[in-house]
């Protein structure tokens, strides 16, 4: 699937709160094509229960605020990377949910690159 998904709660704690946001993600869910074939709209769904490894051409991201602490990872489809209207999804999350402001993808072994 196309989307993206949380997969580290960074902010949870088992004594304190009674859910996690592991799960939490979007994805492509449909797609109404017009003759010539171009996208007219998408209908994109925020849903708990995904997996990253449901990812298809995962990048790995962080969310965090900028004093360092991350909130969340997760993965996310490479081809919403590259897409202006979906690439905010995670950081638009993270940041209703629990103040963060920046969103990073892996771009070598421990190098992170902030994308918004």
């Amino acid at each position: 699937m196309k989307g993206w998904v949380i997969d580290r709660d960074y902010l949870y704690d088992p004594k304190i709160d009674d859910r996690t946001e592991v799960g939490v993600g979007q994805r492509d869910s449909a797609r109404v094509r017009s003759d010539n074939d171009k996208v007219l709209f998408r209908q994109i769904t925020v849903e708990g229960g995904l997996k990253a490894s449901e990812i298809e051409n995962p990048v790995r991201f962080r969310i965090r605020d900028e004093d360092g602490h991350v909130y969340y990872g997760g993965a996310i489809s490479r081809e919403w990377l590259h897409d202006d209207e979906l690439v905010g999804a995670p950081l638009s999350f993270a940041t209703t949910n629990a103040g963060a402001t920046i969103f990073e993808i892996r771009v070598g072994p421990g190098k992170w690159e902030a994308v918004l």
